[in-house]
């Protein structure tokens, strides 16, 4: 739990590894799960603005 805490508040940043693990247990590419990641992110700014 430590370490998505850390993720989370950007204290550590995942391995390419990680990355891809996290997409083979999403169903998505790596391509796919950093494009949602970008997707959500815009959302984010637009809402600080």
């Amino acid at each position: 739990m430590r370490y998505i805490s850390l993720l989370e508040s950007c204290k550590h940043q995942p391995s390419l590894n990680t990355l891809k693990g996290l997409s083979d247990g999403l169903g998505l590419t790596l391509s796919q799960l950093i494009t949602e990641v970008e997707v959500e992110a815009a959302k984010l700014d637009r809402t600080v603005d």
